[in-house]
């Protein structure tokens, strides 16, 4: 069974979430680049791109292993909570809601960083 979630994993990883991990990392550090700059508009646009990176890698097939299912999952939640959150203060003028939601950021660094780790020991024993 071990083999199986394994290959599966290294499935998952190489058909898209490879992809997904790149391009979500990219889009962060976008907006984190952009809110060092304070230029309202780029970290709109940043934050709007990780609201889109979000919402397709929401939608990529489901992952086989529970633990790093769940690792995954709260990167996306935290990610999605960032980017929504940047783009609702941007467009309100909110500061507060603008800090809280910038906060998010490095835990979700952190987040897919767990990720990806749990993946990359799973993926690996798919030999």
């Amino acid at each position: 069974m071990g083999h199986q979630i394994s290959s599966a994993v290294r499935a998952w990883f190489n058909d898209g979430g490879h992809h997904h991990f790149v391009t979500l990392t990219k889009s962060l550090r976008a907006v984190s680049t952009a809110a060092s700059t304070h230029d309202r508009n780029a970290v709109l646009a940043a934050a709007q791109t990780l609201q889109d990176d979000t919402a397709t890698a929401r939608a990529y097939t489901s992952f086989p292993d529970g633990q790093a299912a769940a690792s995954w999952n709260r990167a996306l939640a935290l990610l999605s909570r960032s980017a929504n959150g940047i783009v609702t203060a941007i467009t309100t003028d909110d500061v507060e809601l603008f800090g809280t939601a910038i906060t998010d950021i490095p835990a979700s660094f952190a987040a897919l960083d767990s990720a990806l780790a749990r993946i990359t020991r799973l993926a690996r024993h798919a030999r």
